[in-house]
């Protein structure tokens, strides 16, 4: 008999953890899914990315070759079903893969392990979404795959990162974004009782830290630096998304990935530390 796609949870503390295989990269991914209970002996990853639209995983459609053409991209092998997901998961899939070398990579990522088409599942595991992203070991923040025009602004920032812990050291970051500089994010980039906007970040900076322009001056940071840096960094559909700094607040510990490139979520944050 074949393997269902989804077992059923058995209550509303259990969610599904998937299993990435190893493989080279021309392999197809494949992978399972497994119930399990929620508690503290639990190890798992949760991935924080963007869908690109909403998906319907819905198996009702896998007949339907004009449908899967126009909304999916891609394959992916979990529990011997051949499911579509978008590229942008696949290629984050394809990353970690990569990373794990030989080693399975246990994960939580919402697409594939909520039944989408499951409604009463899917509102049951969005309830307890906090707690999942809280519980996992690490939360994996997938901003994309390389992009040419991209990477010297994530080289960019690696840099400034790395020149920022050297001048100003400190143990306690908050969550706070590059673009507050030049008040040019979309949405506030600031998770903080007492900074609502990100004019009011600024404001925040220069009673809390060293004057800006100084430290900036100091790093040798320039202006159009910055802007090329939050243009390419800054402008991915991630930072767009308001309900992405929700799985970083709540996060015992998480990873920025660029493609093959990565930086702890802590070093981005330090480099605008008060």
């Amino acid at each position: 008999m074949e393997q269902s796609l989804y077992q059923p949870l058995l209550g509303p503390e259990f969610c599904r953890v998937l299993t990435l295989l190893p493989g080279r990269r021309e392999d197809p991914l494949i992978c399972g899914l497994e119930v399990v209970k929620l508690d503290p002996n639990l190890r798992y990853e949760a991935l924080s990315y963007v869908w690109e639209e909403k998906i319907p995983l819905c198996l009702e459609h896998k007949d339907n070759v004009e449908y899967r053409r126009k909304k999916f991209e891609k394959d992916v092998i979990c529990n011997n079903h051949q499911i579509r997901v978008k590229e942008n998961l696949f290629a984050a899939l394809l990353q970690l893969r990569a990373m794990s070398g030989q080693e399975p990579r246990k994960l939580w990522i919402d697409a594939l392990c909520i039944d989408q088409c499951n409604k009463a599942e899917l509102g049951a595991q969005v309830a307890i979404m906090r707690h999942i992203y809280r519980s996992a070991e690490r939360v994996l923040i997938w901003i994309g795959d390389e992009d040419d025009d991209v990477t010297p602004s994530w080289n960019l920032l690696q840099r400034y990162a790395r020149d920022f812990q050297q001048i100003v050291p400190s143990t306690t970051a908050r969550l706070c974004g590059i673009a507050g500089r030049l008040g040019s994010l979309p949405y506030k980039l600031v998770y903080n009782a007492d900074v609502a906007t990100t004019s009011h970040f600024f404001e925040y900076l220069i009673r809390r830290a060293q004057p800006v322009q100084n430290l900036l001056s100091a790093l040798e940071v320039s202006e159009e630096n910055l802007e090329n840096v939050d243009r390419g960094i800054l402008g991915r559909p991630w930072f767009q998304r308001v309900w992405t700094l929700q799985e970083i607040v709540v996060s015992r510990s998480a990873l920025l990935l660029y493609g093959p490139f990565s930086m702890p979520w802590t070093d981005f944050q330090q480099f605008f530390n008060s």
